[in-house]
């Protein structure tokens, strides 16, 4: 008698038992994370105006402008401070 049908068999059934089932998701899955893109553009068609910006004077922008890429350019020093911040009372719900 031949048995050699036994072990290819529970080889079979032992890997079908592991496969993972089909993920069903939440029909509203990642809605909350579309919802939230949309609620932070304050006017979607701003693109579309080319006018010029009204009501910052050119020096001032400029500065700005300025200070905003320094921010970028400047190397800042690792912090080598680690420590933890630990206040009375934290955690206590009152």
């Amino acid at each position: 008698m031949k048995t050699w049908w036994i072990p290819i068999t529970l080889t079979f059934v032992s890997l079908v038992g592991c496969a993972p089932s089909p993920l069903v998701l939440h029909p509203g899955f990642g809605n909350s994370v579309s919802w939230a893109r949309q609620n932070q553009v304050y006017n979607s068609a701003a693109s579309e105006n080319l006018d010029p910006m009204i009501g910052l004077h050119g020096r001032s922008a400029s500065n700005a402008m300025v200070q905003y890429e320094k921010a970028f350019t400047q190397k800042q020093k690792p912090s080598r401070n680690i420590g933890l911040l630990v206040t009375p009372g934290a955690g206590s719900g009152s």
